[in-house]
């Protein structure tokens, strides 16, 4: 019924990612992690993008249809493809001003 809990199977492979095997036979409804929310959590369920809810507050939580088996779940912060991207062209700008360094030397 309503209310009803289930334990998840849960791998951890990376510090990102979480790999959760759903009990066979479940009902449709919200898997819920004991793992706080946030915008930079992704999730896929049976390898369709899925939302990713906020649950009692801070939890994190999936929505799940009855019969779906395994659930994926990634975290990736709001400002780590800005940075990268950065700090990329700023390696670019360094090798630059190195390489114009030794030409004139």
């Amino acid at each position: 019924g309503q209310g009803d809990a289930a334990r998840l199977d849960l791998a951890a492979p990376d510090v990102e990612t979480r790999r959760i095997a759903l009990p066979p036979g479940h009902p449709a409804g919200v898997a819920v992690l004991v793992e706080s929310w946030d915008e930079g959590w992704s999730a896929r369920v049976d390898g369709r993008p899925a939302p990713v809810v906020v649950v009692n507050g801070y939890q994190l939580g999936v929505p799940v249809a009855a019969g779906d088996r395994a659930l994926t779940l990634r975290y990736r912060p709001a400002g780590l493809g800005p940075g990268l991207a950065l700090s990329a062209l700023g390696g670019l700008a360094l090798a630059a001003w190195w390489a114009l360094g030794r030409r004139r030397a």
